[in-house]
């Protein structure tokens, strides 16, 4: 929220014309992500929509191992964790927790927040082909809607 709050001080339209990505991870050792959405700021969460990904563990930890580079083990698209340290920190996930009271809306600080689920359980993020752009307008068209309607 204060990155946030910092570009909305530095760049002129920020909020009407540009939108902000948010990005948090699996994991419930710290919180999950009822903690991490607590921290966000009023201002945040009345303008906020949640696009979450649904990918299994088992999923995520292939992911970890294929992805992973040594000789780039500090970049963002090519790092990866030690199988015991991904397990602790993001084996467990709140979301099903999160998003039990209503399948379209969260209840964050007293606001409806929309979102929806990518499920990705089949991969089609890695392939990033037609598949990927079909099922990405989909979702964010729903999620779309939800906001308008909100």
């Amino acid at each position: 929220s204060l990155e946030y709050q910092k570009r909305l001080r530095d760049v002129p339209g920020l909020a009407e014309d540009y939108t902000t990505l948010i990005e948090f991870s699996r994991g419930s050792e710290h919180g999950g992500y009822r903690a991490a959405f607590a921290h966000l700021s009023r201002q945040v969460v009345e303008r906020m929509a949640v696009l979450y990904l649904d990918v299994s563990w088992e999923e995520s930890l292939r992911k970890n191992r294929r992805r992973f580079n040594p000789d780039k083990p500090d970049s963002i698209l090519e790092h990866g964790l030690p199988d015991e340290k991904l397990e602790r920190l993001y084996k467990e996930t709140d979301w099903p927790a999160v998003s039990a009271g209503d399948p379209a809306y969260l209840d964050l600080q007293g606001v409806k927040v929309p979102y929806a689920v990518f499920d990705n359980s089949d991969d089609v993020t890695t392939g990033r082909g037609e598949a990927l752009g079909k099922r990405l307008e989909e979702v964010t068209a729903l999620l779309w809607q939800r906001y308008i309607d909100r």
